[in-house]
């Protein structure tokens, strides 16, 4: 992944060429999501960039970060940043294999349920299927029909928004959300 220059022949680095920090991108993105300060975000990022290299070393930044480092990493931000203690609402609703859908309808019946279930300011972070030897951690909300992909990989061709109706169907396999791997984020109300 790059991006060209068009005044030079210059190919520069985007986010997912040289790195595999999609996960706290996306953990920062979500934050903003859901109402958080640009401040408050850009210190998760770095609390849990130092997490993860503290607990699996410099490795999982350029390989990338499972759902195992993942989960955790999220619950140590929360536990060291006053902001996100008080505010942040997190919650892993599919981390038993019964408890995740089967099948594309399923996750959207349960994905739109969280709609009801939560504040009105959540999002998801999910895992994507784009090929079978690669995932990417994007951003997800629902928005009516729709699911709006917020990504942190400029030149990664995310689509803006894609039907709920075809977000699984065969020709629709890239930018398909992985049934295993979700991370609802929300900010508590302000009472």
């Amino acid at each position: 992944m790059s991006a060209r220059n068009s005044k030079t022949s210059n190919v520069f680095a985007t986010q997912g060429t040289l790195d595999g920090l999609c996960g706290p991108y996306s953990f920062a993105n979500s934050l903003v999501c859901c109402g958080f300060e640009q401040e408050v975000a850009i210190k998760a990022f770095g609390v849990l960039c130092e997490w993860l290299v503290g607990k699996w070393g410099a490795s999982c930044l350029l390989e990338g970060t499972s759902e195992k480092q993942m989960f955790p990493g999220i619950k140590h931000c929360q536990a060291v940043i006053g902001e996100l203690n008080r505010d942040l609402l997190i919650q892993y609703p599919w981390r038993s294999i019964a408890s995740r859908p089967k099948n594309g309808a399923q996750f959207i019946e349960k994905f739109d349920s969280f709609n009801s279930e939560l504040v009105a300011r959540w999002c998801a972070i999910v895992q994507t299927r784009d090929n079978p030897n690669f995932s990417h951690w994007t951003v997800i909300r629902s928005v009516g029909p729709n699911i709006e992909f917020i990504d942190s990989s400029p030149d990664y061709r995310t689509p803006s928004q894609k039907r709920k109706s075809t977000l699984f169907s065969e020709n629709q396999r890239i930018w398909s959300p992985d049934f295993k791997h979700l991370i609802l984020i929300a900010k508590k109300e302000d009472k």
